[in-house]
């Protein structure tokens, strides 16, 4: 069994790493999951308070690695395992006596993990977050174990324990490229990212280009997996761009560049390029006006980074016959 232990900073990323490996085939398991099942079986309102609470009344109880003992029974039989939520250095001793073992460290610097509490609240309404500048930091120290007894939250400790770091401070191809050369050393192998994973990697790159800092948007047209066309969000041709002179704004949008899936189209038409049956890569999902352009094309599947302003495709691309997959890079 190959085994892969995760601990964190608060906010750090942890959970986005878990996510990225569990992509690429890995059976995951949060020792919060037991605490927040046992608060259920009580009657309980979740709250990371709480969460913290019990997971010391576990420890003191059972011993400093009893949730990493409970948590065996979920995963047994299971072949690549990574474990998240570890909390204190009794979870990491137990943990290294079964499996082939390693602890990864995320953190990150602490106004961006405190920004990210922040967002994440406001998205979801967590409850289990703190949501004022106090409250932030009280939460971090306790985390971290400053004035927890040794059955506490050690996350400074475990931080110490661990085999490999990933310091999260950049943008999320930096982080899954550290998660990635980590998981490479672990396993002993190259990690190939797949098809829609390398393709979106190059859209990316296309981004980059892009003439309009309301958003950058990178596209490449693929058939048989061969690149056919690519495309950015910017300006009309010979016609200043937007990060220059401004924007032209209508009902809150930018309507002064032609959007990278249309220029990848156009681009595409300007070289006589047969597009019909291809896959369009775009780092976020088309608009209403660029999806009628992939569809009309023949473009026959569309993988996107993120959802952006209209879900009309997620209805329309099954009527019209065209593939709609996310893939987050």
């Amino acid at each position: 069994m190959l085994l892969i232990g995760i601990t964190g900073t608060l906010c750090s990323g942890k959970g986005v790493l878990t996510e990225y490996f569990n992509q690429k085939g890995f059976y995951v398991f949060s020792l919060s999951d037991i605490l927040r099942n046992e608060l259920k079986l009580r009657g309980e309102e979740i709250t990371r308070e709480k969460l913290q609470n019990l997971g010391n009344e576990f420890r003191e109880k059972y011993g400093h690695g009893a949730l990493a003992i409970k948590s065996l029974e979920f995963f047994s039989g299971k072949d690549n395992v990574v474990i998240e939520s570890i909390r204190n250095p009794g979870e990491v001793e137990e943990l290294r006596k079964h499996g082939n073992f390693s602890l990864i460290a995320v953190d990150a610097p602490r106004k961006t993990r405190a920004l990210r509490i922040l967002t994440r609240h406001n998205q979801t309404l967590r409850d289990e977050d703190p949501v004022t500048e106090k409250e932030i930091l009280e939460r971090m120290e306790i985390d971290e174990g400053k004035g927890q007894e040794e059955t506490g939250q050690q996350v400074k400790k475990c931080l110490e324990m661990a085999d490999y770091h990933i310091f999260n401070d950049s943008d999320m191809i930096n982080f899954k490229f550290k998660a990635d050369e980590i998981l490479s050393k672990i396993t002993n192998k190259n990690i190939r990212p797949s098809w829609d994973e390398y393709f979106m990697l190059i859209a990316k790159q296309a981004s980059k280009r892009a003439t309009c800092d309301r958003k950058h948007i990178g596209a490449i047209i693929v058939k048989d997996k061969t690149i056919l066309a690519t495309g950015y969000n910017g300006s009309i041709s010979g016609f200043p761009h937007c990060d220059d002179i401004g924007h032209m704004i209508e009902e809150g949008h930018c309507v002064a560049t032609v959007h990278a899936e249309a220029n990848a189209i156009l681009q595409a038409a300007k070289n006589g390029v047969r597009i019909e049956g291809s896959f369009i890569y775009t780092t976020a999902s088309p608009c209403w006006a660029c999806f009628k352009l992939i569809a009309n094309s023949g473009i026959k599947k569309i993988v996107f980074g993120e959802l952006y302003r209209d879900e009309r495709i997620k209805e329309f691309s099954g009527k019209a016959g065209i593939e709609l997959v996310k893939c987050v890079i």
